[in-house]
């Protein structure tokens, strides 16, 4: 396959891996349209054979940590959000539940975020969340339970 159907293949999961980071449609998609462009101008570096996803991955992943390191405007722009979210078929309850986890789960920092994202709402396992972060397994691992720690102690009623 030709390197430019094969990125056109992944488009689908670009969009998906970029909300999950970015939590905000405008950004995601610019931040796939910007990772297609790195990719097609060093598409010589990718090497064939190799894991395309994670090459790709690694690019919207990088870029995302230099918008956010750039501007830190990577914040959740709460009102399309809760707009995006109150479209849901979800009742009233449901929605506040689901903004409220939202709203906790992007108070993570961006590498836990990122990794229990992968796990939980992706499906990937702690080796294939390690391969498109870059990082090991223990590495995911601890990331995950870091993050869900801080999300239990964020549930927990004051004693």
């Amino acid at each position: 396959m030709d390197f430019e159907k094969m990125l056109v293949a992944r488009i689908g999961k670009l969009r998906r891996y970029a909300w999950k980071l970015a939590q905000n449609p405008t950004l995601a998609d610019d931040l796939v349209q910007e990772t297609l462009l790195k990719a097609w101008r060093n598409r010589q570096s990718f090497t064939e054979g190799t894991n395309i996803d994670a090459w790709l991955n690694a690019i919207l992943r990088n870029s995302f940590f230099s918008q956010y390191r750039r501007s830190k405007l990577i914040d959740v722009d709460s009102d399309s959000l809760a707009l995006a979210r109150a479209e849901s078929s979800a009742g009233q309850e449901a929605a506040i539940m689901i903004n409220e986890c939202g709203k906790s789960i992007d108070g993570l920092p961006g590498p836990q975020r990122e990794a229990l994202l992968l796990v939980t709402v992706e499906g990937a396992t702690y080796e294939e969340a390690a391969n498109k972060m870059g990082c090991s397994t223990g590495t995911i691992k601890s990331r995950i339970n870091r993050a869900r720690s801080r999300l239990a102690a964020e549930t927990q009623p004051p004693s």
